[in-house]
């Protein structure tokens, strides 16, 4: 398991709710538990600063099929290189989204 220490930087990554686009927001580690860790930061969805908790089981556990029911799948992690893949994948998915909905649209 990753070593975490007060003040590290972790990544939250997930579908903003207005703009319907995925983001990348930087979190700072206020303590750290042996299950998770308590982050203060900008929360990636509604984008209002406040705390969060993200717990070491779900650290870069990406679900793609979870994103296509709802946008409020996100996903953290430690490194920066992964959380910029993790939004490029997203954007994919959402944008694949939006043209299906289109194409509904269409036939309607």
């Amino acid at each position: 398991m990753e070593k975490f220490q007060t003040g590290q930087t972790v990544y939250q990554i997930g579908v903003n709710v207005l703009t319907q686009l995925p983001e990348i927001q930087e979190h700072k580690i206020l303590c750290v538990g042996t299950k998770s860790i308590y982050t203060t930061g900008t929360d990636v969805h509604f984008n209002v600063n406040g705390e969060s908790t993200f717990f070491f089981s779900f650290m870069d556990v990406f679900q793609p099929d979870e994103l296509m029911k709802a946008y409020a799948h996100e996903v953290w992690t430690d490194s920066k290189e992964k959380a910029e893949q993790y939004c490029s994948k997203m954007l994919e998915i959402v944008q694949f989204r939006n043209n299906l909905k289109k194409q509904d649209d269409v036939n309607i």
